[in-house]
Parts: structure tokens; sequence; C-alpha cells
């Protein structure tokens, strides 16, 4: 829901600023705060794309705030895991896979694609 816009780029951010500086990468947490510092356009960006977008689009809600979200879609006839973000405070609560037995049900794949930094361990 375009609505769900501003919830998805924050939970993004927070994501992103605890998971991924790594300076071995050269990624640096002052250039991903950087990254998101134009908030706005990015909640306008993730909205437009959420109306646009070929894409399905996954929440999770715990007393009426987004805690997780994935983006799914078919990108070269391959079921792709776009983006999954969930809350750091819900990462060892096993919410994601229940969250992404949804996503499978939902799409009914039996294969999905999906890459992730090679540094980030919770992902892998």
């Amino acid at each position: 829901m375009p609505a769900d816009s501003e919830s998805i780029v924050k939970i993004n951010r927070d994501c992103w600023i605890e998971t991924y500086p790594n300076p071995e990468y050269w990624v640096y947490k002052e250039d991903i705060i950087k990254k998101f510092e134009k908030l706005n356009e990015m909640i306008e960006k993730v909205k437009n794309n959420i109306i646009l977008n070929n894409s399905w689009k996954f929440v999770a809600v715990d007393n009426q705030e987004i805690i997780w979200y994935a983006i799914t879609g078919l990108i070269d006839n391959r079921n792709l895991l776009k983006a999954m973000y969930i809350k750091k405070e819900y990462q060892w609560k096993w919410v994601w896979k229940l969250l992404m037995e949804e996503v499978f049900n939902f799409n009914k794949w039996n294969l999905l694609f999906l890459t992730v930094a090679v540094y980030n361990d919770k992902a892998i």
C-alpha cells in the first residue's frame, strides 16, 4: 500500500545502518546515512514503485506498526526476493520464517532467488 511507504523506508534505513557498514568492503555508516538524507524523496519513490511496479508487497504489523516487509517479483522468468527487512527487535523472534511462508504460499513458488551482501551473516 502506498500509505506504508514511510514505514518501509524507515525500516530499510534502520536495517541498512545496523547491518551494512563494513570498512573491509568500503561501506561506511556515514555513506549509508547520507544515502537516506532525502527521506521524503525516497518515500515518494517507494510510493510510486508500489503503485506502478509489477511486484508483490508484503508487510507484517504489530501494535499498528509495520515491523517487516518484503517485495517479490518475477524477473527474467525467475522468482526474485527483491527486498526483505525486519525491525531489529523482531529479527531473532522467527517472525520472518512465518512471513516467508506466506510469501511462498501466495506466489505458489517452489524456488526463490535472492542476493545478499557477502558479509551479511544474518541473511546467509
